[in-house]
């Protein structure tokens, strides 16, 4: 049945009721307790510099492109997860100047993510690598 198109959602079912094809049962609600932040998902800091810095500086065109969580580096080698020592930056984005990688602390800076980052900025040195840290109400770059 490959390259079949429907036009409507009646004409799918019709088609299914016809073959006498099961159709896929509708997927139940569940409760998760998984506490932890799924990937691809901005915590309150990240939000709040999306918002204020990246965004103005994306309609002023001073950004290209950005992408949360849009590059993850192979720290081990390149063995794909061959240890699983991996890291992915908060932020890609593409200037006119070039690429930068910014990692976004708020009041806690976990050693491991601290020794990625510096692992990642001296692997791959022709980035250009921001820490910044949400402190007293503002944003500021953390020199490491």
């Amino acid at each position: 049945m490959p390259g079949l198109r429907f036009n409507s959602i009646a004409a799918f079912n019709r088609f299914m009721d016809d073959k006498k094809i099961k159709k896929p049962e509708p997927v139940k609600n569940t409760v998760s307790l998984n506490f932890t932040i799924p990937a691809n998902r901005m915590n309150e800091t990240e939000k709040r510099y999306e918002n204020q810095v990246l965004r103005p500086l994306f309609f002023t065109k001073d950004i290209i492109y950005y992408e949360f969580e849009g590059v993850t580096f192979n720290l081990a080698g390149k063995e794909k997860k061959k240890n699983g020592c991996e890291y992915t930056p908060d932020f890609f984005i593409i200037k006119p100047t070039g690429i930068e990688i910014h990692e976004i602390k708020g009041a806690h800076k976990w050693e491991d993510s601290v020794i990625k980052y510096k692992w990642a900025r001296d692997r791959w040195p022709w980035f250009t690598w921001k820490m910044v840290e949400w402190k007293d109400n503002d944003f500021s770059e953390v020199r490491i």
